[in-house]
């Protein structure tokens, strides 16, 4: 299933280039016509950072991607799974592998509403899921005719927890989170760069950022390195960072390549 769905967030990456149309066939096949032939997945757009991270405490990987369900229509399909990885225990296991499907409808205004599920697959004590009503405003500002800086703030309504152990993730991930970012800071030397830094409340009103979360996250990409990857590092220090693990306070250190 990982490599299909790490395919498949390839299709929704954050460059900013084109994907090329496949390459037409040669010899037999070349009398394919074009109503045959097949077409890449249409209105697959990226949603959140799609990456695989290496470091402490522990291997980190996300893949997200976001579909419009109808056409003309703006309901549109998120999907976005982390997955924490013991990369260099015995047998490489994955410790807590979250799964984050949405639907939501964006309005014109900048406005997007929807339903979100998260949970982690697990059974027993380490089962862990929630629900959510969320509402996001975001906004962004363009120099040159390219994205320079934009934000974003959500509020969610949590619903469904049904064991004691998922009614306490709100205290760790809190009825709140918002973004910002920075693009182009250093456009003189990277085709791609971006800087952006997401923070959530927490503890028992639900709303004190120091007792959530907060991530700073910084991309690059430029086409004169042979690795056509965009490099990310990403510093993430408070609680939630993953569902099982969500009442454990870390910092955590990470580097890799983007997807």
């Amino acid at each position: 299933m990982l490599p299909a769905l790490l395919l498949l967030a390839g299709l929704a990456s954050p460059a900013r280039a084109v994907p090329p149309p496949p390459e037409r066939p040669t010899g037999p096949a070349a009398s394919v016509t074009d109503a045959e032939a097949p077409e890449p997945i249409r209105f697959l757009e990226r949603y959140r950072p799609t990456y695989f991270l290496l470091g402490k405490p522990i291997t980190k990987v996300q893949i997200s991607f976001q579909i419009q369900v109808v056409r003309d229509v703006p309901v549109y399909f998120g999907y976005t799974q982390l997955m924490m990885w013991d990369l260099f225990k015995d047998s490489a296991p994955f410790r807590d592998i979250n799964y984050n499907p949405e639907l939501f409808y964006r309005f014109p205004f900048g406005v997007r509403a929807g339903f979100e599920h998260e949970s982690n697959g697990k059974a027993g004590p380490d089962s862990r899921a929630w629900n959510r009503v969320s509402f996001r405003y975001g906004e962004s500002r363009q120099r040159d005719g390219q994205t320079w800086w934009w934000w974003s703030l959500k509020a969610s309504i949590p619903y469904g927890m049904g064991d004691e152990p998922s009614r306490q993730i709100p205290r760790y991930r809190g009825i709140w989170e918002a973004q910002i970012g920075l693009t182009d800071l250093f456009s003189d030397f990277f085709d791609v760069n971006e800087i952006f830094l997401r923070v959530y409340g927490g503890g028992r009103s639900k709303v004190n950022p120091l007792q959530g979360g907060q991530e700073l996250t910084y991309r690059e990409k430029t086409t004169a390195r042979k690795v056509l990857l965009p490099l990310y590092v990403q510093i993430f220090h408070g609680y939630g960072e993953n569902l099982l693990d969500a009442d454990e306070n870390r910092w955590g250190l990470r580097a890799g390549f983007g997807f």
